[in-house]
């Protein structure tokens, strides 16, 4: 090797050393950011080719490093080798030591690995199910659905009601309730506080809703799981159906049956229309039904003469209305009596707080637990509530044998009318088994007393 060369190869290797150094110290104070390190590094000299004696450029010339050089200063100086050094390979494939790539040495974590693959297979497991139990709900709701009676309206329009006998001078002789008290009320006739009382206690967003009230629904719900009481989320929609459609059975498809008939009747009839058919068919315990049959069956008034306590009365009987039959509590049952008041506090709360009724009806109309749990509420009840001993219905009307014989007539003419047989009346619920019994027996007296009969006959037509 020349002079020269050896005097070029110790210029660039003087070089690399004073680069290293600099940024060695750089690095050991800890001060200095990387933009520091390109602002501290030293200018290179400006490098001058070699050149002969003649002063002219040597060509063809190449600077080789010995394999101790490049050794001892990639030692010395391994951050120079970490930044300028390329990322080579050894002849195993690893890593050489000047790329900034360092192989991880520490093993994984074992429990947290565990833990990870754990959570995503149980994740993945949540989805599954999820979706198999989805598909397998809507199933289930298609079969119900198809499965669901068709909405008959004139199942709801037609009611059993009360019959009224009149003389030929149009003199009121008789009032037949046959088997169920029914007394039909027009919604302008039935007090603003009567329908506002149902309203609170038995589905506040009536007006708003579309016959489903999903918010009654879930809130029902987290009420029975918390509290452990038995609330329910139907609206009044669905109350007129299940009364009047379907069958009283808890159960999931009933549920939905009562839930899509309730959205398809609020699309063919106004909500003042289903109020009113509510408020009239909604049984009131014993064999009354309707608002209107109701006040005359218990208090002996017109719907109009009702008090706030009243016709709180009326609507507590709602949810149970065999226990909560003010009759049966004051007469008959006196231990559901505080059944029944709680109830009626509960209807007093909610139509206070939806701004049915003012501060000072409410507190006229509340009793705290304290009285109604005293042995001698019972009294104070009584003369309060003023509920008859006996229903009006159940009395013996004047000219029985007249009004029997009116009542054997017309169902002979429908029997004649319709095709259908005089047959025994079928078993059935306590009801209807007096009213059915005693036409049977007008019937049998009849056959065997035909000179008994009336002169008169009911045209037919």
């Amino acid at each position: 090797m020349s002079e020269n060369q050896k005097h070029t190869g110790k210029q660039i290797l003087s070089v690399f050393q004073n680069i290293g150094y600099k940024i060695s110290g750089i690095f050991k104070s800890g001060k200095s950011s990387e933009s520091d390190i390109i602002k501290k590094q030293p200018k290179r000299p400006s490098f001058q080719p070699a050149t002969n004696d003649t002063g002219s450029l040597e060509k063809d010339k190449t600077v080789v490093f010995t394999d101790k050089e490049i050794k001892t200063t990639q030692k010395n100086h391994k951050f120079a080798n970490t930044m300028y050094m390329p990322n080579l390979k050894d002849e195993k494939g690893k890593k050489a030591s000047g790329s900034i790539f360092v192989p991880r040495t520490r093993r994984p974590n074992f429990v947290l690995g565990v833990l990870l693959t754990t959570f995503k297979i149980g994740l993945v497991s949540i989805f599954v199910i999820c979706a198999i139990g989805a598909g397998l709900v809507s199933g289930l709701a298609n079969a119900y659905l198809e499965s669901t009676p068709d909405l008959d309206v004139g199942k709801i329009e037609d009611q059993a009601l009360t019959s009224y006998i009149y003389d030929q001078s149009g003199t009121l002789l008789a009032t037949y309730t046959g088997s169920e008290n029914r007394d039909w009320a027009q919604l302008s006739e039935i007090p603003e506080d009567l329908q506002n009382a149902f309203i609170a206690v038995e589905d506040i967003r009536f007006y708003s809703h579309n016959g489903v009230d999903i918010k009654r629904i879930l809130g029902s719900f987290v009420s029975n799981l918390t509290s452990g009481s038995s609330e329910g989320g139907s609206t009044i929609t669905q109350q007129l159906i299940k009364n009047n459609l379907l069958t009283p059975e808890r159960s999931y498809k009933r549920k939905l049956q009562e839930a899509y008939l309730a959205i398809e009747l609020e699309k063919k009839y106004t909500k003042d229309q289903i109020l009113e058919t509510y408020l009239n068919t909604i049984p009131l315990g014993g064999t009354v039904y309707g608002v209107k049959a109701a006040a005359k069956d218990y208090f002996g008034k017109d719907m109009s003469q009702l008090n706030l306590k009243e016709i709180v009365c009326l609507a507590a009987v709602t949810q149970y209305p065999h226990a909560y039959n003010p009759r049966r509590a004051t007469y008959v049952a006196p231990e559901n009596l505080g059944d029944l008041q709680n109830r009626m506090n509960m209807v007093t709360e909610r139509m206070y707080a939806a701004g049915f009724i003012t501060k000072e009806q409410y507190d006229a109309t509340f009793v705290p637990k304290s009285v109604w749990e005293s042995p001698n509420y019972i009294n104070q009840w009584k003369s309060e509530m003023n509920i008859l001993l006996t229903s009006p219905a159940n009395e013996l009307y004047p000219y029985p044998h007249f009004v029997e014989y009116v009542v054997y007539n017309v169902v002979t003419m429908f029997l004649r009318k319709y095709g259908m047989d005089d047959t025994p009346p079928k078993p059935c619920n306590h009801r209807k088994r007096d009213t059915l019994q005693r036409i049977q027996d007008l019937r049998d007296h009849r056959r065997r007393h035909p000179e008994h009969r009336p002169e008169y006959h009911l045209r037919m037509g």
